[in-house]
């Protein structure tokens, strides 16, 4: 167990210092000064989970990096167009959206801050947020009026419940008037989300015939559908078993030999949506096979002359692999990825067999896995995976203990 956990130290130690090297990508883009220059350069996309107060630039592909901070930039974007933010004074509300931090209080905690708001729909109704660890606040602007906070708290009501100031709701309702086109249901189950508000004012530029509508939710459509993935695994597994068994013959032997398996699984993938789609939860059930016959000469203690001990294995169980992923990037159509993870094995009947007498089947395991992969064009994959010792519990006295181990070659083809 003490190997494991080194193995896993090991590993995290890779990731991290593996992950401060790969790339992350500079895109074309623009940034606006404090003297209204716009200036043309390569910014780092880092995919902001929380808004910004810094970004890291170069003035061309080549050049070295360098900072700007919001005392400097009035704005900056992508020359994509997917993601644009702009320097604002505004007052927020900094009340915790956590449920054990709420207080008693339905009246908004307003401060005065300078912050960068993301621009999500940009249009003759502008919607922005501003995102922090404990809230997230949107904010809009109407025309050529100023940009205003559209109010939202949860709080402990006098129940000690939580109740909701959903005075954002009217303000929708005041605002987003065209013609009928937004029917009021649609504000009163409006829920204080991006997805929700982002759809609003999507309807009411498009209302208003305005051709400057940008939905912008900070992911493309088609990096949306790379949220969730599925892939089929097929792959080769090399096991070490370790067995000691004991019997009335009078003998306690170790016997260790390797065995060429089968597997083939299906991986399904739920991507994090931020930090620019690199890192990922999966799951991978797994159907896998080995079997072996082997035989061994051992001598006794009681015995003068060695016998002949006969160890039949049959092994088949789904394996059901939980971890994390993480992607470097090496250009736009290659990648690579580590894994790592925790794997639940479900017996299927498996069974050692000793002299054709004592027969035992498995019981269920556990152990850690830990991969490294290449990826093409987001459907073609390899990886080299190692997994850690697992114990498999047997019922009988005869079979003291079975040990499995296993590396494993994996392709991987991705169905979407």
């Amino acid at each position: 167990m003490k190997q494991q956990y080194t193995l896993i130290t090991i590993f995290i130690v890779f990731i991290s210092t593996f992950s401060g090297y790969s790339q992350i990508k500079y895109e074309k883009g623009y940034y606006i000064d404090n003297l209204d220059q716009k200036v043309h350069c390569f910014i780092k996309n880092e995919g902001w989970r929380l808004s910004p107060i810094a970004f890291s630039y170069k003035s061309s592909e080549e050049a070295t990096a360098a900072q700007k901070s919001i005392h400097l930039v009035k704005e900056f974007g992508f020359d994509n167009g997917r993601s644009k933010y702009i320097r604002q004074t505004v007052y927020i509300d900094t009340s915790s959206d956590k449920a054990s931090d709420l207080d008693n209080e339905g009246k908004l905690n307003r401060k005065e801050k300078r912050v960068f708001l993301e621009v999500l729909i940009d249009g003759k109704a502008t919607l922005y947020e501003y995102r922090q660890e404990r809230y997230d606040r949107f904010f809009y602007k109407k025309d050529d009026g100023d940009i205003k906070l559209l109010v939202y708290k949860a709080f402990l009501n006098i129940d000690n419940k939580i109740g909701k100031n959903n005075a954002y709701r009217q303000q929708l309702y005041n605002e987003l008037q065209c013609d009928d086109h937004i029917e009021n249901k649609n504000i009163k189950k409006a829920e204080y989300k991006k997805d929700d508000l982002v759809y609003l004012f999507k309807e009411y530029n498009e209302c208003t015939g305005d051709s400057s509508v940008l939905p912008n939710t900070g992911i493309s459509n088609k990096e949306k559908k790379k949220l969730f993935g599925l892939a089929i695994r097929p792959g080769v597994n090399f096991a070490s078993v370790e067995t000691t068994v004991s019997g009335g013959i009078g003998f306690t032997n170790t016997f260790s030999f390797n065995s060429v398996g089968y597997r083939i699984g299906v991986d399904i993938e739920g991507v994090i949506p931020y930090f620019r789609n690199k890192w990922a939860f999966f799951i991978e059930p797994t159907f896998q096979h080995f079997s072996k016959d082997d035989v061994f000469f051992i001598r006794p203690v009681t015995f003068v002359n060695e016998i002949e001990v006969e160890v039949s294995i049959n092994y088949t169980s789904i394996e059901l692999p939980l971890g994390i992923r993480h992607y470097m990037y090496l250009n736009d159509s290659s990648k690579l990825f580590l894994n790592t993870g925790f794997s639940y094995d479900i017996n299927l009947g498996s069974k050692i067999l000793i002299n054709s007498g004592d027969e035992r089947e498995f019981s269920t395991g556990a152990n850690f896995l830990f991969g490294f992969g290449y990826k093409y064009k987001d459907r073609y994959g390899i990886e080299v995976r190692y997994m850690t010792e697992r114990s498999l519990p047997q019922e009988g006295f005869q079979i003291n203990e079975f040990s499995y181990r296993a590396f494993s070659i994996l392709l991987g083809y991705t169905i979407f």
